[in-house]
């Protein structure tokens, strides 16, 4: 993640991160919240076949799950 974009597979690092130490839960797979953010904007990035994108135009609670889940 650069200070301006981020790329689709960074956001799957921090997506994978998320899951192996929160994993769905119940019979309906309920995700953590930040995976079901990041989930959300790794959809959007492959449906529109983005590989990365400004961070600016990502919503600030999924920054904020990224900032959390990021590799250190």
């Amino acid at each position: 993640m650069t200070d301006s974009a981020i790329t689709i597979q960074r956001v799957g690092e921090c997506l994978a991160r998320v899951c192996q130490a929160h994993p769905s839960t119940g019979q309906d797979h309920v995700l953590h919240p930040d995976a079901s953010l990041l989930a959300e904007l790794y959809g959007t990035m492959i449906y529109s076949r983005t590989g990365e994108i400004r961070l600016a135009a990502i919503d600030e609670s999924i920054r904020a799950a990224l900032e959390r889940w990021k590799p250190i």
